[in-house]
């Protein structure tokens, strides 16, 4: 039998930075409820903090600033909220985000989360559009290839392996 309690005090070994409010909300669905005419349904609100993305975060920064890194590498598809994320983390610690995207470069500036990554000072990495999902093998090939040319030029580059 899994003990949880050991698995929450290794969790708590892990260096972690605080970035955002937990616990998360959870949110009564009366609709629902209604419904199946009998149990009380609840939601976990993870959304309101960006989700397991956030979570996970809360880890890579804090490893990073663990180990004196100025920059934090991500790759995702143009509109992604991930992307985004690191951008935002990266700056509230005072981080270089650098992140590879793939998108049509004539449709790029017009996402949402482009402009954003922009403002927030994200050097962004335009990478050809692939020809399967974004995160298909020959995208992580070319991305690895980049990032590792890029750790050869700066070598306070963090990249989570």
């Amino acid at each position: 039998m899994i003990d949880l309690n050991c698995i929450r005090e290794n969790i708590k070994k892990i260096p972690r930075l605080n970035l955002v409010n937990l616990p998360t909300p959870l949110e009564k669905l009366d609709n629902l409820s209604k419904k199946l005419k009998g149990p009380n349904i609840y939601m976990k609100r993870d959304d309101v903090i960006g989700g397991n993305k956030m979570r996970k975060l809360e880890f890579l920064a804090a490893d990073a600033v663990a180990k004196n890194k100025k920059k934090i590498v991500t790759f995702g598809a143009v509109g992604s909220n991930h992307t985004r994320e690191v951008a935002v983390v990266s700056n509230k610690l005072g981080l270089k985000p650098i992140i590879f995207i793939t998108g049509d470069k004539k449709n790029i500036k017009k996402q949402g989360n482009f402009l954003l990554n922009t403002i927030l000072g994200a050097e962004i990495k335009i990478l050809k559009p692939l020809e399967n999902a974004p995160f298909a093998k020959n995208g992580l090939d070319t991305v690895e290839k980049l990032s590792k040319a890029l750790i050869e030029k700066i070598p306070e580059k963090y990249k989570k392996k």
